[in-house]
């Protein structure tokens, strides 16, 4: 039966489902089928209702109630005759037994004992059955009825629509398998082109060379960047240009032969017949450079045959092509060398043949024609030259050559004389690849020109030896090469090195011989000097020492030297010199001038020392010489009434034939001085005629006696005149004059002393003690020390500054000097006069200056100095038993923000209020001090309690807080103070500063605004703080720091879209020390500026590797901006790493803006030029955020996590829903920081921001595992 209704199935062409047709048949029975059979059971009260569906030997049951099967036997299955049977009709069988066709089934008569069955066709599809939805009932059921079979239908269709449901589910889920399959193969393959690209990008950049592809339908050029780089041209994008243009880069020379070239190839003929392209040629950069370049390529064909490109590649080959030039320029040159050397020249390899040879080698060995040439068999040379001259040289032979090589020496030299009396010189070079050089010079005039030479120098050494002079030659190291036999006898030996020659001169004329000598030497210049040299017997004897510089025979630098004896002139001319000398003395001495009258010519000769009184004029060539001159020129300088008088006593002594002496008047030729001179004279006889024929005598200077008479004639006038002269100055100066008879004890004193003190003259008083009881009485011990120190003669004078009581009762300070003038026979004072002037105002200028160095010149408080001496005296007392007493150091919070945003002049402002209201705290006998910028320092003693310091600290902080008006504007300060007690803390100075400044440090990293008190703990800390910074130092120095990266999501696309770079120190023996801490040491050491180069370096060359296109921020210090290579390093990190410039995003804080406004945002606005990304940081934390929105468009804000840790709260929500609004206005992106709950994570994306970072998404991580992050933030994101 079930294969009748097989049958019937396959006639009607309805296909049987089978298990490869749906899906749903390998899967675990269904419960949402089981609902469904529950269901029917239920309404239709049977025990069995099951769901069998079609496969080839079972019909799985995914669903059945009241069976425990999971599958039935095909042919025991009344369902799949209705399976195969029509797939749109129901089959209701009222009793099974009673049907024929099913009265023996296994259905009826098995287990079940089945009487009914009702079955609607599961239609999966059209011309499709899956299965069958049967109902079984063990009794009959004939009230089954039609309203029934429709509601077992309708049970059908809702599990029809299951199953389809179940395949279109199945299918999205293998199409979507499909795409990721596909899209994981198009991303390998997007990465394998890329990598590709990259390679062929790296290639083309490393060998210099580019492709590119010709097409030939549109005629246009497809470049690579290679390709561009070689013709100096930026990058085309799309690169593709047209073929003229591509064309019109050739050379003009090289354009046409290049369009040759490529016409050949696409015809495909000549010799690119092979489909072959290549040619050399040269292109023109873009500067006029002319760079030689190889172009090989293949022609593409389409599968016609037609041509559709030729693709290839363009190397460029300049350096080649140069080198190919030069090595042919250097081969010429070289074989013109060759031809152009006088000797004679032949390489020859190991086969014994001609390499290399020039034509000179064919003159010297005077060859036949052609038997030597390149490749000629050098044997054939040698047998000429035996067969000629009867003998062959051995450095020819080859069998000495081998055997030469084979020991290994370097080469052989040797002679040889040829048939023509021409005497060669040879030698023989082996070269290390086998071949061997041999040249040939012609040294015959060399060997006759020798022989000349060594004849005559043997005539010169002959010469030599029979000169009185000694002569020897030396090298350029002052060695004796030569000297003759009057050296030789002379020293009594031979004297070689220069050492030798330096000990035989006088110890006296070494020094100044011997650094001319070294400096004529260097100079290689002719010099002679005169010099005492030691004989052989021990005599020193003074020589003329010449020396010239020469080439010696080899061409080097040397010196021919002589010396002759001028003792016998020296001794003499030394004798005359001495004579000179005492002659020249004596003029000296008596300031006197020789002279000589010639009577017969008429001349007159004057000594130099005449001469120079005179003021005639010497030559300097030779002043000692003296000056010869007519009677009549010397009678010019001389008045005419003296020049009278002169003739007349020379008349006189002629005619009397004596001595004669006259005084005249010379005048200075120059300066028209007038001296006094008085001339003796000796008249000198003839001895031929007995007449006198010369005067010979000296002329005296009596000017300095002319004037002392002159003197002594107007000394009553000048003295009559200085007595007028001084009661004048007495009257008109500003000193007061006074003098003091000791005896008596009466004073007088001019009218101006009185006048100084207020009296008027007259009212003074006239006594020694009315003086002295003016005197102040601090000042009376020390006038009378100084006083008794004079008087006593220990001191030369008497001076001293002293206060005296004036007219109106005050004391003006005096500066008194005096003198004894008048002393007893027994030394005793009688007379003491003197002055005093006036110096109340200097001494007031001295005070004033005295009190600024101890005070501040701004607030007027003492200074450090001050502050210092005053504390020792305290802690002096406190050590003594006295109260106890605290220091307080104190530095103002926020002072240099307005000292440099409202100036300096507002700063200074600011210190002196702050200084008064210092004052203002403090009780009387306590000390405030300003102890430099914004520091100030208080003492306080007489404590009664250890609180007391505490609470004026308080007082303090609270009175400094009250606001301050500067320039208009309200300004708000803090202070910080760190307080030290006495004697708890220490009894020192020093120690106790130092903890007042460590605790002032803790209220500082406290928060400002505060105050500590010093605990022995601290020194601890701050030991381990300078400990950190000495780690932090070195660990800079081992480049022990690291970054670690927190992603930034982009709450819009919910991916990734970028990385904060964070610095991370992993202390050897501490652990991870946190930022906080290390970043603030490197702030205040200045470490911060090679940290925040480096992490930027890092940061962009580790992004640079990312697979993924994510930005990279790092944040950039306020120091880093104060340094003028910040672009610089920016520049050199996104070059080094290859990084884009706009995947980098620079974080600054306010505190970058606040120090130099103009000058950051100008920096700024350069790197953004650049493409650099700009970054506020931490906004809403400064009080001038919004003034830097307005000055620089940021690309990104960044809120503070303070804000985001609040923004439950109403008022922290609308400060950010405010600053989200300012960014969407300005088109800049806001970045929430410190998100870590879902709840701030929704509240966020609530108000609008673009992106959030924080711990909710990732803490910071090491690069190796942020691509593991990423993946799981992607997934979490796909999954949500």
């Amino acid at each position: 039966m079930q294969d009748q209704a097989q049958d019937r199935g396959d006639e009607e062409g309805v296909d049987a489902v089978g298990p490869d047709s749906t899906s749903w048949i390998d899967r675990d029975p269904e419960f949402h089928l089981d609902a469904v059979c529950r269901i029917a059971a239920a309404l239709f009260r049977v025990p069995i209702v099951l769901v069998p569906l079609a496969d080839t030997d079972f019909l799985p049951l995914k669903a059945g109630p009241g069976t425990g099967e999971a599958e039935q036997d095909r042919d025991d299955a009344v369902s799949s005759h209705h399976i195969a049977g029509e797939t749109d009709r129901p089959v209701v069988i009222r009793d099974l037994l009673a049907d024929p066709r099913f009265a023996d089934h296994p259905l009826a008569k098995g287990e079940f004992q089945a009487r009914f069955y009702a079955g609607m066709p599961l239609a999966h599809r059209p011309g499709h059955r899956a299965g069958t939805l049967c109902l079984i009932d063990t009794v009959p059921r004939p009230d089954f009825t039609e309203e029934q079979l429709l509601q077992l239908r309708d049970l059908a269709l809702i599990v029809t629509g299951h199953l389809r449901l179940h395949d279109a589910n199945v299918e999205r889920e293998a199409e979507l398998c499909e795409r990721q399959r596909v899209t994981s193969i198009l991303t390998r393959r997007e990465a394998l082109l890329r990598a590709a690209l990259d390679s062929q990008r790296m290639a083309e950049e490393i060998a210099g060379f580019g492709h590119w592809r010709i097409h030939i339908p549109e005629g246009r050029v497809e470049w690579s960047e290679g390709m561009a780089r070689i013709h100096g041209r930026a990058p085309v994008d799309p690169a593709r240009i047209p073929l003229d243009e591509h064309l019109a880069f050739y050379h003009p020379e090289d354009r046409e032969r290049v369009r040759w070239h490529l016409d050949e190839a696409v015809a495909g003929v000549g010799a690119f017949a092979r489909d072959d392209y290549e040619h050399r040629s040269r292109i023109i950069r873009p500067g006029g450079e002319c760079r030689v370049v190889t172009e090989r390529g293949i022609v593409e064909r389409d599968p016609t045959g037609a041509i559709r490109a030729i693709s290839g590649i363009c190397l460029d080959v300049t350096e080649l092509a140069r080198s190919d030039q030069h090595l042919r320029e250097t081969t010429n040159l070289l074989r013109i060398t060759l031809e152009s050397i006088d000797e004679g020249l032949v390489m020859v390899d190991m086969d014994d043949r001609v390499r290399v040879h020039n034509e000179r080698l064919n003159l010297l060995l005077d060859l036949p024609p052609g038997m030597l040439h390149d490749g000629a068999p050098f044997d054939d040379v040698r047998h000429f030259i035996a067969e000629r001259d009867g003998t062959l040289p051995a450095v020819l032979d080859r069998g000495v050559r081998d055997a030469r090589r084979e020991r290994g020496e370097a080469g052989a030299t040797g002679e040889h004389q040829q048939r023509d009396e021409t005497l060669l010189e040879l030698c023989g070079v082996p070269l290390a690849d086998g071949s061997t050089v041999y040249t040939f010079a012609d040294v015959t005039a060399r060997q006759m020109a020798e022989r000349s030479l060594r004849e005559s120098e043997a005539s010169y050494r002959l010469l030599a030896d029979f000169l009185p002079q000694m002569v020897w030659i030396t090298n350029d190291r002052d060695d004796t090469t030569y000297c003759n036999r009057h050296c030789d006898r002379y020293y009594g030996r031979p004297l070689v090195s220069l050492l030798e020659r330096v000990e035989s001169y006088h110890p006296d004329d070494r020094d100044r011989v011997y650094g001319d000598v070294c400096d004529r030497h260097k100079a290689w210049q002719d010099y002679d000097f005169e010099i005492r040299i030691r004989r052989a017997d021990g005599v020193y004897r003074w020589h003329k020492v010449s020396k010239r510089p020469i080439r010696l025979l080899d061409g080097a630098p040397g010196w021919l030297a002589t010396a002759l004896d001028i003792d016998d002139i020296i001794t003499a001319r030394i004798a005359l010199e001495r004579t000179g000398d005492l002659l020249r003395l004596a003029q000296d001495a008596a300031e006197a001038g020789v002279w000589e009258w010639d009577l017969v010519t008429g001349r007159v000769w004057q000594s130099q020392e005449s001469a120079r009184m005179q003021g005639l004029p010497l030559d300097e060539a030779d002043p000692a010489a003296g000056l010869s001159m007519t009677m009549e020129e010397w009678e010019r300088n001389v008045p005419d009434d003296d020049v009278i008088r002169v003739r007349n006593e020379a008349r006189r002594a002629i005619a009397t034939r004596t001595n004669h002496r006259v005084e005249f008047r010379a005048l200075h030729p120059s300066t028209g001085e007038c001296r006094w001179f008085q001339g003796f004279g000796r008249a000198v006889l003839d001895p031929r005629t007995g007449e006198v024929c010369r005067f010979v005598g000296m002329n005296l200077d009596i000017t300095a006696c002319k004037e002392t008479e002159e003197a002594f004639r107007a000394s009553d006038a000048r003295l009559r005149v200085s007595e007028e002269r001084l009661a004048l100055a007495l009257d008109s100066g500003r000193d007061g004059l006074w003098d003091a008879d000791l005896q008596t004890g009466a004073v007088w004193f001019s009218d101006r002393s009185q006048s100084m003190l207020g009296y008027e003259p007259g009212e003074f008083g006239k006594s020694f003690s009315y003086v002295q009881s003016l005197i102040h009485p601090d000042d009376m011990a020390a006038c009378h020390v100084a006083a008794t120190a004079h008087f006593e003669g220990r001191l030369p004078a008497f001076e001293i500054e002293v206060r005296v009581r004036n007219k109106v009762g005050g004391h003006s300070w005096l500066l008194a000097r005096g003198k004894v003038v008048t002393r007893a026979a027994d030394g005793a004072p009688i007379r003491f006069v003197g002055t005093y002037i006036d110096i109340t105002a200097r001494k007031e200028a001295d005070q004033r200056i005295a009190h600024l160095a101890r005070h501040d010149a701004l607030t007027g408080l003492p200074n450090r100095s001050v502050f210092h001496d005053r504390l020792k005296q305290v802690l002096a007392t406190v050590r003594n038993g006295g109260c106890a007493t605290a220091v307080l150091c104190l530095d103002l919070d926020r002072f240099k923000a307005i000292n440099d945003t409202l100036g300096h002049l507002a700063g200074d402002t600011l210190l002196k209020v702050v200084a008064e209201r210092l004052t203002d705290v403090v009780k009387p006998g306590d000390m405030v001090s300003r102890l430099g910028g914004d520091e100030f320092g208080i003492i306080l003693v007489d404590l009664d309690r250890s609180d007391q310091a505490a609470e004026i600290a308080r007082r303090v902080i609270d009175s400094i807080a009250q606001p301050i008006k500067l320039d208009g504007q309200l300004a708000n300060i803090g202070i910080s103070i760190g307080i030290a007690h006495a004697p708890a803390d220490g009894l020192e100075a020093d120690p106790l500063l130092r903890h007042a400044d460590l605790a002032l440090y803790r209220a500082k990293a406290g928060g400002r605004n505060t105050f500590r008190v010093y605990e022995a703990g601290m020194d601890a800390a701050i030991e381990e703080r300078l400990q950190l910074e000495v780690d932090l130092r070195q660990a800079v120095l081992r480049g022990d720091l690291i970054l670690h990266y927190q992603p930034v999501v982009d709450l819009e696309t919910d991916t990734v879209s970028g990385v904060e770079a964070l610095m991370r120190w992993p202390h050897p023996t501490r652990g991870m020390i946190p930022p906080a801490t290390f970043i603030e040491i490197a702030e205040e050491t200045g470490l911060i500026i090679d940290l925040g180069n480096w992490a930027l370096r890092e940061a962009c060359r580790e992004a640079a590797s990312w697979t993924h296109s994510a930005r990279i921020a790092v944040n950039v210090s306020a120091m880093q901006f104060r340094e003028p290579g910040l672009e610089q390093c920016v520049i050199m990190a996104l070059s080094a790493s290859g990084l884009a410039a706009d995947r980098l995003e620079l974080e600054i804080t306010e505190s970058v803006l606040i120090q130099d406004t103009e000058a950051v945002i100008g920096c700024l606005h350069r790197l953004r030029y650049l493409g650099v990304r700009i970054a506020l940081d931490d906004f809403g934390t400064g009080y001038s955020s919004l003034s830097y929105l307005r000055q620089f468009p940021f690309d990104k804000i960044k809120i503070d996590r303070s804000f985001i840790r609040e923004i439950a709260d109403a008022d922290t929500a609308a400060i950010v829903r405010a600053i989200v609004g300012l960014g969407e206005r300005r088109g800049t992106t806001i970045t929430a920081e410190g998100v870590e709950t879902r709840a701030q994570l929704d509240l966020v994306r609530a108000e609008g921001c673009g992106e959030v970072q924080g711990y909710f998404f990732s803490k910071p991580v090491s690069a190796r595992d942020l691509p593991g992050v990423i993946a799981r933030l992607s997934c979490a994101e796909r999954a949500a």
